[in-house]
């Protein structure tokens, strides 16, 4: 399993023999690695492009942030891909697909899908949890 830790200008990259320092802006860090991270923009790239406002929603909590839950199963035609898992097979049945998006920003605190494709489970879960808490502290890996 591939570790990141960011926290500008510097980055630390384990891809499985050990820690390695680098900066935020190396290519590796910026394309390959972002791209998992739910917390980059890269993660989020091409998700959801329709527009959210016609799918109707409920208010609810979700990770202790004020949010509103869309399910998104019924347009999942319209979604070209998940974050991570990429397009969504024409084939696949799903069973879950929520989103939760915060009332205040507009950001995503939460994903659940779940589906099966020629008899395999597909689950994906993402929760952001304590955004901007100020007791949170980031520590540099030890290279």
């Amino acid at each position: 399993m591939d570790k990141l830790v960011v926290i500008p200008p510097d980055a630390w990259i384990d891809m499985g023999s050990g820690w390695t320092h680098t900066t935020a802006s190396d290519p590796i860090v910026e394309g390959d690695l972002r791209q998992f991270c739910p917390g980059s923009s890269l993660f989020w790239e091409g998700f959801l492009p329709l527009d959210l406002t016609g799918i109707p929603g409920q208010p609810d909590f979700k990770n202790g942030v004020l949010a509103t839950r869309l399910s998104l199963k019924g347009a999942v035609p319209s979604i070209p891909s998940i974050p991570v898992l990429g397009p969504i097979p024409p084939e696949a049945t799903v069973s879950t697909f929520n989103i939760w998006v915060a009332q205040a920003g507009g950001w995503l605190v939460a994903l659940e899908f779940d589906a099966t494709v020629d008899g395999e489970a597909m689950r994906i879960r993402v929760n952001v949890t304590n955004p901007n808490d100020p007791t949170i502290s980031v520590v540099q890996p030890i290279p």
